[in-house]
């Protein structure tokens, strides 16, 4: 019987939680007039999915720091393993400051308040903050998700490949492989958009996930045991997804703020990949 990891555990719980709230919201917000704008509450700038996103990018960041300093851990790990480990904190801790906003006055930051050093990280954390939350920015990040944790993790599985453990580089890259709980993950997080888009190229949303999809069904139907319980569960979710988004896609369309809600599920998916291959390399 395949053993589950705790990491395994806990991430299949916060994506039920996260999935459900989402379903009941989107069902909510098109079938229910009296809840009709629901879904743009709390998939607003600085809305429940935003403070979520910083809520999953703090976890990181302190569960990234007890894995690092865990004392049983820290004689043997490998500097390969630290680097990584500090680019980690480093990235959580970035996103974090990305996504929280500092309000004065009027609600912005004017830029007679910050000097020095500040005024240079803030003007950096505006320009990033721009670029990510411009078309191209969220292109960009859909594509890196969708490489990183469905494209490349699926066809290994699908094809079998191994990494040799005895090497230090095939064990360093074992140890990252994402799992195919957080494959269903981010396919759920990529199902949150409109059908319709306004031009040809926008359709490579839909592209990438039409052909995640397709790797996880050859995967499903070639490698049945690598299935179990959580796998299925977190399938059956996606399923739900995928109709309820297409029963609702009107309510996506035209309103760009439904990646607030991709960007919490690309958060909790960073969350517990981290998650999982520091706990196994610091055992």
């Amino acid at each position: 019987m395949k053993r589950v990891e705790t990491t395994e555990v806990l991430f299949s719980s916060l994506f039920f939680l996260l999935a459900i709230f989402t379903l009941l919201v989107v069902g909510l917000s098109q079938y229910a007039k009296n809840f009709s704008q629901l879904f743009a509450l709390v998939a607003k700038e600085r809305g429940l999915y935003a403070v979520l996103l910083n809520l999953f990018m703090t976890v990181g960041f302190f569960s990234t720091l007890f894995f690092l300093f865990r004392p049983r851990a820290r004689p043997r790990l490998s500097l390969r393993y630290k680097i990584s480990m500090t680019g980690m904190l480093f990235l959580f801790f970035g996103t974090l400051l990305l996504g929280l906003s500092v309000k004065m006055g009027n609600g912005s930051i004017e830029r007679e308040s910050v000097a020095g050093i500040m005024d240079w990280l803030y003007y950096i954390r505006q320009s990033l903050a721009r670029w990510f939350g411009s078309y191209w920015g969220e292109r960009a990040l859909d594509w890196l998700f969708f490489f990183s944790f469905v494209f490349l993790p699926l066809l290994i599985w699908i094809n079998e490949m191994e990494f040799d453990r005895n090497d230090l580089l095939g064990h360093y890259f074992h140890s990252l492989r994402p799992s195919i709980n957080l494959s269903i993950g981010t396919l759920f997080g990529m199902s949150i958009q409109p059908l319709f888009k306004e031009s040809w190229w926008e359709y490579n949303e839909l592209a990438l996930l039409g052909l995640g999809l397709v790797l996880l069904a050859i995967l499903f139907y070639k490698k049945r045991h690598y299935f179990g319980f959580y796998e299925i569960f977190n399938m059956v979710l996606l399923g739900m997804a995928l109709l309820l988004m297409a029963l609702a896609h009107s309510l996506f369309e035209g309103y760009i703020d439904y990646y607030e809600a991709k960007k919490a599920f690309y958060g909790l998916v960073l969350l517990g990949w981290s998650a999982r291959w520091m706990d196994r390399i610091t055992r």
